[in-house]
């Protein structure tokens, strides 16, 4: 009965999530979404992929220590991943700026 509960209860915290994005309930959305994490996200990949480029090689504590770092003190990701940007995304879509750039690994690109 317990590993019922353990499976169902991830699954049911998605369903709230995606039905508030249908919904465009903001509030919701932003309690479910724990935006700290999803800026760490991007900022490990540019950690990461710098010391791959330049060929440096750290430990992975190291490594992780960096990207908090650049994180905590990155201004434009807390501007671009936080509550009012996703208001602003959901409520307006997606910026028109996005919608005519071609896509980093598209087909186009690469021809």
């Amino acid at each position: 009965m317990v590993s019922i509960g353990y499976t169902a209860w991830p699954l049911y915290n998605l369903l709230v999530l995606v039905r508030a994005m249908e919904t465009r309930d903001i509030e919701t959305v932003t309690r479910h979404v724990y935006f700290d994490a999803v800026r760490m996200s991007p900022t490990n990949q540019l950690v990461a992929d710098y010391l791959r480029r330049t060929g440096i090689q750290i430990s992975p504590l190291a490594q992780s220590m960096a990207a908090a770092a650049l994180g905590i003190a990155n201004p434009v990701a807390k501007k671009l991943i936080s509550p009012e940007a996703l208001s602003e995304l959901m409520a307006l879509g997606w910026p028109i700026w996005g919608r005519s750039m071609p896509r980093p690994y598209s087909n186009a690109c690469l021809l």
